[in-house]
């Protein structure tokens, strides 16, 4: 938000920049599924291609996050786009270009909203696979990687205890919202007691529902969700691997204190 506020002033419009980072988003991802399509990881002909960049655009909960202009919500959305960075680094890049990419995609990640980085494994797994079948050698590759990872989240540990006195503190013992205030001193930041709430309301959430019910579930506004189940049955590894690196990558918000709706189906 730098540049505007500079240019135009501390009235610019978050809305407006939240849908311009919503349709370069939209870009990011018609980018990455031609990368997929171009070395084999989906098997997409024009049509495919165009129903899920329009489906993306238009019919999942990326819409509601580019005209909603709140902070944390920004956040959420520069968070995908570091991931898809870093999937279009490992498609597109080969060698040390390839890793360096995903090295700072995964640090910018981790400093956005740290449990993005986790969608991130399936591009190394990638890039560690082809670079293998090139014969080059992926220890100096993966170190870089991870000399990025640790030094994110060795500076977002630094933030946390120089703001809140512990590099595991997010700052939630001091919500002004009792229910997450005592939910969080009661079972800490993760607990299986959240899955429920956090699942009904991750796939099943609608726009008209009440109070907690109302959300934007995946299931129900995303139903091309249900339908990525069926890449359980591909016999092609990277697939599979792929369906189980977005199911995992869920997980660590699954079982978070819930922060309301409208943040539940946004995590996801």
């Amino acid at each position: 938000l730098g540049p505007l506020v500079l240019f135009i002033g501390p009235n610019v419009s978050a809305v407006l920049f939240g849908s311009l980072l919503g349709a370069f988003n939209v870009s990011l991802t018609g980018m990455v599924l031609q990368a997929a399509r171009d070395t084999g990881v989906l098997r997409l002909n024009r049509l495919r291609y165009g129903l899920l960049l329009l489906f993306f655009a238009l019919g999942t909960v990326q819409l509601m996050a580019a005209s909603y202009g709140k902070s944390i919500i920004l956040e959420i959305l520069v968070a995908y786009s570091t991931v898809a960075l870093g999937y279009l680094a490992a498609l597109r890049l080969q060698g040390w270009r390839a890793f360096l990419a995903l090295g700072v995609a995964a640090a910018a990640a981790i400093l956005t909203r740290w449990p993005a980085v986790i969608a991130l494994l399936w591009p190394l797994t990638w890039l560690l696979i082809n670079e293998r079948r090139l014969g080059r050698h992926v220890v100096p590759g993966t170190l870089l990687v991870m000399i990025f990872t640790l030094a994110a989240f060795g500076g977002i540990g630094w933030y946390n205890w120089a703001r809140f006195g512990s590099p595991l503190e997010f700052g939630l013992q001091y919500s002004t919202d009792t229910t997450i205030a005592t939910f969080y001193q009661q079972h800490g930041i993760y607990a299986l007691s959240a899955l429920p709430q956090n699942l009904l309301l991750q796939l099943l959430g609608h726009p008209l529902g009440i109070g907690q019910t109302k959300g934007f579930g995946l299931l129900l506004m995303s139903p091309l969700i249900a339908a990525a189940i069926f890449a359980l049955k591909e016999r092609d590894l990277h697939v599979r691997l792929l369906f189980a690196t977005i199911a995992l990558a869920a997980l660590p918000l699954l079982f978070r204190n819930s922060l309301g709706s409208e943040i539940a189906w946004l995590s996801t």
